[in-house]
């Protein structure tokens, strides 16, 4: 939900899950917090993850930072990405390495090819379709 210069939101399943969190523009920047738990973690009391971040666009470069209050070896992440005509190219890593690179070019009228690949060697490539 829109809100002032930002936005909310708050979403709950029947088994005890629920998230809420929010995003604004500050001085450029986007700050977000986001804070939920799953409902395995609920039912076994376990801890609410909270996270902080923010991204701050630099011309054609946005640069990105997150950080998450669980202490399990991937508290903090960092990103960038490169937007120029129709193009896109980001790369994402955190504290236990697991990092992405992905890229997208659009064809016109609609049609965007999407690439990428992760740290388990996992890749993919698509064509999207937007009407």
């Amino acid at each position: 939900m829109p809100l002032g210069g930002g936005s909310v939101y708050v979403a709950m399943d029947e088994e005890s899950g629920n998230a809420f969190g929010g995003s604004a523009m500050v001085s450029g920047a986007t700050v977000s917090i986001d804070s939920k738990l799953e409902a395995l973690a609920a039912d076994l009391k376990g801890l609410r993850s909270t996270t902080l971040g923010v991204s701050y666009p630099m011309g054609a470069l946005t640069a990105g930072a997150t950080y998450d209050s669980i202490k399990d070896g991937d508290q903090w992440g960092v990103s960038a990405s490169y937007a120029a005509g129709d193009m896109t190219v980001g790369f994402s890593t955190d504290e236990g390495s697991d990092w992405a690179v992905t890229g997208a070019y659009a064809l016109g009228t609609g049609a965007t090819i999407n690439a990428g690949v992760n740290y388990t060697e996992d890749a993919f490539l698509g064509l999207s379709f937007a009407f």
